[in-house]
């Protein structure tokens, strides 16, 4: 996981990784409405077990300017 990638969570969110943050976090913004601070922070490993990766940072990245 890097920042830029779109994670899916098993409760059913997306979010855009925004960051990583000191001490092993991990900064995201929850695209739906949420009734918490948004963008929220957790710890790397609580994503990777709450979350995956359904669209990679690289993938989405545009051509480069000409």
């Amino acid at each position: 996981m890097k920042a830029g990638d779109l994670v899916k969570f098993t409760s059913g969110y997306t979010g855009i990784i925004l960051e990583f943050t000191k001490y092993n976090g991990v900064a995201i913004f929850v695209n739906e409405p949420v009734h918490f601070k948004n963008p929220t922070h957790m710890s790397i490993d609580l994503l990777e077990r709450s979350a995956e990766v359904i669209s990679s940072a690289e993938a989405n990245s545009q051509s480069p300017a000409r």
